[in-house]
């Protein structure tokens, strides 16, 4: 028998990994999301508002153009999206300094509060997941998603 990484079982079961990806997404997503739509419930943030917040908090302020880029979003829905987030003191306008005709948003110390209790949340979700699988096979999905994030890592 061949080993998977060589030759044609390699192949076979690389086409097979997105959908086994997909399926372990949503076997955690379907065993552990209570806390963390409620969280996104209490705040009644949408997902493109949450991933604008997530976005903001890991690349640090930006204009609504650009963050219309990354969500794939009009300028206008974007505007109102961050006209949203806005009122709910989530995120914060402030001029931009080498451009006042540009506003920079950023998150809130509110915002940034909310985004720590949906970490906190799926966090505590996924531990709840991992922890029902054998220590043998936590031991060997540690390895490879080590393996999986430094690859990762290196293709940004």
């Amino acid at each position: 028998m061949s080993h998977p990484r060589n030759g044609k079982h390699a192949g076979a079961n690389a086409d097979r990994l997105p959908g086994v990806v997909r399926e372990l997404v949503r076997l955690v997503h379907q065993r552990g999301v209570g806390d963390a739509l409620a969280i996104v419930h209490r705040h009644s943030l949408t997902l493109p508002q949450v991933v604008a917040l997530f976005d903001l908090r890991e690349g640090g302020p930006r204009t609504v153009g650009s963050i219309a880029r990354t969500l794939s979003l009009s300028r206008a829905a974007t505007s109102h999206l961050v006209d949203r987030l806005v009122r709910g003191r989530l995120v914060q306008r402030a001029e931009d300094v080498h451009d006042r005709r540009q506003k920079r948003i950023s998150v809130s110390d509110r915002g940034k509060a909310v985004l720590a209790r949906l970490d906190d949340a799926r966090r505590r979700e996924l531990d709840a997941v991992i922890g029902g699988l054998s220590a043998q096979t936590r031991a060997q999905l540690t390895v490879v998603l080590e393996q999986v994030n430094t690859q990762l890592r290196g293709i940004g």
